[in-house]
């Protein structure tokens, strides 16, 4: 079931941070390595960054999906399967430089100033974020001539209960150079 949508206006360069509130007072974003930004994603335990199949910071609507088949979109131009435990204070989500605005759970004046939170049950998850160009969009900026298109990506996140989750890169766009095993073991990062 589909239990939020959310908006990430433009920013810089981006990404995803999926976390555990329990890391807030730590740091709740990794480090970029070579290695991660070939994989996609930088991963540690309650902390995953997706990287996006951008590099300038385009705006992304992105539905969160619980416990519901995960069907790849046809037009996906990435998708990653990670490992996930959400324990009882639900999840964190934000993205880099630009909090989220998770529709009818941070209000508008909230926006910018909090990182969203979204009550889960507890458990562990296989966790796919799957990624697309919005129609009129490409890798090269905006190939339509409607003006004032902003949105230019999709993107979903499904958390669906699964003991033992395996890493694993499901659609693979020309940007990712992974080396397998995929690294689990990315460090927080130590300063902004």
């Amino acid at each position: 079931m589909e239990i939020c949508t959310f908006h990430a206006p433009p920013g810089s360069e981006r990404t995803l941070t999926v976390y555990s509130p329990d890391l807030i007072g730590d740091n709740t974003s990794s480090d970029y390595t070579a290695e991660s930004m070939g994989q996609g994603f930088s991963w540690r335990s309650g902390n995953v960054d997706f990287y996006t199949i951008d590099s300038w910071g385009m705006a992304i609507d992105v539905d969160v999906l619980l416990n519901e088949s995960v069907q790849l979109s046809p037009d996906a131009v990435r998708a990653i399967q990670v490992p996930f435990t959400v324990g009882p204070q639900g999840v964190g989500f934000y993205c880099t430089a630009t909090f989220i605005d998770v529709l009818g759970v941070v209000s508008k004046e909230d926006f910018g100033t909090v990182p969203c939170y979204l009550p889960m049950p507890p458990g562990e998850y296989a966790l796919v974020f799957e990624q697309g160009f919005m129609p009129d969009w490409g890798p090269d900026g905006y190939l339509g001539d409607e003006e004032e298109n902003y949105t230019s990506m999709w993107g979903r996140l499904w958390f669906n209960l699964e003991t033992n989750a395996e890493a694993k890169i499901l659609v693979q766009d020309s940007a990712l150079r992974p080396v397998y095993p995929l690294n689990m073991d990315a460090m927080p990062i130590s300063e902004y």
